[in-house]
């Protein structure tokens, strides 16, 4: 069985404490994650390719997106869940200002997608998905913020590039203040593997994030209050299940259970499991079919 997927997934989960704060962060994240994720591809877009909106009218597929080995970047806003997403807005000056000023009136989600251009100026491999959104409705406080991305060639995602995607995490959970965290390539949905496996939704369980962990990954960020029924970063470090255990200046804690994501086996899996397992999310675990590729450990009997 293969675990996982090609995809990397990085998120967070902030509680915002002001309108202004909410703001901060959004805008923080939609601007900073493509460099701290996918360097190459904000070097790219640094040096300005040209965009051809006339390829978001065309429905025949027959028009390019841009210049050959360009990029196309795009911008969509959710105001709110009882409402569609905003029309799609080509990557330019312009659309920075109109995100801007959605940012400041709280909505429901702002997505930002990064496409690399093949030979021919068409989407190819390796788009990065960049979003913020507030599970449990634009009024609530709480934002999850999420970066995801397919290799731009290969099946998988390199050690380096998976090393890279942690740290950057670690270095953005200490930032915000995050109460949750994951890096993994076994998320495919807006809920966290474990969410999937217990049929819970990201809505109810993003509040609870400082009472309950919303699940287990290669990476997981931990909230201060959970770490401590734990023991503490300590006692955590002390059963050998991480290989990086890291208190955060909020008192959350970092886990890296292995060097890379390719050594996160199913032993490695069982190990962590067990560790948090009673800080968890509770419910009755399911093999949902099509989600073989979680990893998670699957109690018998």
């Amino acid at each position: 069985m293969t675990l996982g997927s090609n995809r990397l997934s990085a998120e967070l989960v902030v509680r915002a404490k002001s309108d202004d704060h909410r703001a901060g962060l959004t805008s923080d994240w939609l601007s900073g994650a493509l460099a701290d994720f996918a360097p190459d591809l904000a070097s790219l877009l640094a040096r300005a390719p040209r965009m051809n909106p006339a390829a978001l009218d065309d429905g025949t597929g027959r028009t390019p997106s841009g210049e050959p080995g360009g990029l196309w970047a795009q911008f969509r806003v959710k105001p709110a869940l009882s409402r569609p997403f905003s029309k799609t807005m080509p990557y330019s000056e312009a659309s920075l200002r109109a995100v801007a000023r959605a940012v400041r009136r709280r909505p429901q989600m702002v997505e930002y997608i990064v496409t690399p251009l093949d030979e021919r100026g068409f989407p190819g491999n390796g788009t990065v998905w960049i979003n913020v959104s507030a599970p449990a409705g634009e009024a609530e406080p709480w934002l999850k913020l999420r970066v995801e991305q397919v290799p731009r060639s290969g099946d998988r995602h390199p050690p380096e590039a998976q090393q890279r995607w942690a740290e950057a995490l670690k270095r953005r959970a200490a930032v915000t203040g995050a109460c949750f965290g994951h890096v993994t390539d076994d998320c495919l949905t807006d809920e966290t593997p474990l969410e999937t496996a217990l049929g819970a939704l990201d809505a109810v369980t993003v509040p609870r994030c400082e009472l309950e962990l919303r699940g287990y990954s290669w990476v997981t960020v931990c909230a201060g209050t959970l770490a401590a029924r734990l023991g503490g970063p300590a006692a955590l470090a002390a059963t050998g299940a991480f290989d990086e255990v890291d208190e955060l200046p909020d008192g959350s804690v970092f886990l890296r259970a292995t060097p890379t994501l390719d050594d996160y086996d199913e032993t490695a899996i069982e190990r962590v499991f067990t560790v948090l397992q009673p800080v968890l999310i509770k419910g009755k675990m399911r093999r949902v079919f099509g989600m073989e590729h979680l990893r998670l450990h699957f109690p018998t009997g």
